[in-house]
């Protein structure tokens, strides 16, 4: 009994050191308490696990809509003859021509898309007063790089192609994406570029920029809160498993030599997120090339905080992304 009573308060003292430690370290906005009590060590990512995790979210269905948007399913063909889906949000009894937000989602280019991204693309939708065109592509569990990027990059190309039969304005067509959705998006800027089709704006929720990890958060928050960079290495080893064939800006965008003619970027970066430095760096980068940049830093929060809904932080930082959105598809 004493072997066991010492053993429980042990364990409640090296617990109440971790949660001292961490809430130190990661003072986290309210209503993540949890969060910064949980480190992930990217060992656990690997094609099993992934697999398995797809495997799950398979399973999940997609929110409800609100009584005012409507959610179509398209196929489309992609360059090696296979077939992506596209869900398309927008808004019912709609006659005129939409602005368009052609988005990519997170879950380190091998997860596939979750109901709440879903939810948060049908307030854009509805608050922006927009199309989003939401693309599953396939996901480097199974399709390394560069058929991700080549799948959204293909949805991009019928959007542009078909913008006349989808009922969107041409000239007011963005491009936007969460974490690694974030780094689909920018790199498709680039190939927007290389290819002709002409973008107005790129939004970038804490995106992933930068695949050598040298920089002063990546390094510091290696065991940060929900997302870290030592998932970040994983994530990287398991999307570009197979090289670098085409430019390396298609799957890292900061290693662009040229960034002049991309459209204007609104990056968000969260303050305890590991690659909080990369999204600066990139918007540091696109201003010294004279691309309007806004950069919205997220105070107290961590990658991936939006998965909670409801907190003051996530409805703050969904308003911003919708303002941002607005103002350049009616207002510039």
């Amino acid at each position: 009994p004493m072997k066991k009573k010492l053993a429980i308060l042990g364990a409640l003292v090296l617990g109440s050191a971790w949660c001292i430690h961490r809430n130190r370290k990661y003072p986290l906005a309210k209503g993540y308490g949890l969060f910064n009590k949980v480190a992930i060590n990217g060992a656990v990512i690997n094609t099993h696990t992934v697999k398995l995790g797809n495997k799950l979210l398979a399973y999940k269905n997609l929110p409800n809509v609100p009584s005012n948007l409507i959610r179509e399913s398209k196929k489309i063909k992609t360059r090696d003859n296979a077939e992506i889906n596209l869900s398309i949000y927008k808004a019912k009894d709609m006659n005129e021509k939409q602005p368009c937000l052609v988005y990519f989602h997170g879950g380190g280019f091998f997860l596939k898309d979750e109901a709440y991204i879903h939810k948060i693309v049908m307030k854009y939708a509805l608050f922006a007063k927009c199309t989003v065109v939401f693309v599953h592509y396939r996901t480097c569990d199974g399709y390394p790089f560069p058929t991700p990027f080549y799948d959204c990059c293909d949805a991009m190309k019928y959007v542009w192609e078909n913008a006349e039969n989808l009922n969107i304005d041409k000239d007011r067509i963005a491009v936007g994406g969460d974490s690694a959705g974030g780094a689909l998006a920018a790199s498709c800027t680039h190939w927007c570029k290389d290819h002709h089709i002409l973008l107005c704006f790129q939004l970038l929720i804490y995106p992933v920029i930068d695949k050598r990890m040298k920089t002063d958060t990546a390094i510091r928050y290696k065991y940060g809160p929900l997302w870290n960079s030592s998932m970040s290495k994983k994530m990287w080893e398991l999307y570009l498993r197979d090289g670098i064939t085409d430019k390396e800006e298609y799957a890292s965008p900061i290693l662009a030599k040229d960034f002049g003619g991309l459209p204007p970027a609104f990056i968000e970066i969260s303050e305890f997120d590991s690659l909080y430095d990369e999204g600066k760096n990139y918007a540091q980068v696109l201003r010294e090339f004279n691309i309007p940049v806004e950069l919205s830093e997220i105070r107290g929060g961590f990658h991936g905080f939006d998965i909670l809904q409801n907190t003051e932080l996530t409805k703050y930082a969904i308003s911003n992304r919708c303002k941002a959105l607005f103002h350049v598809f009616h207002e510039s």
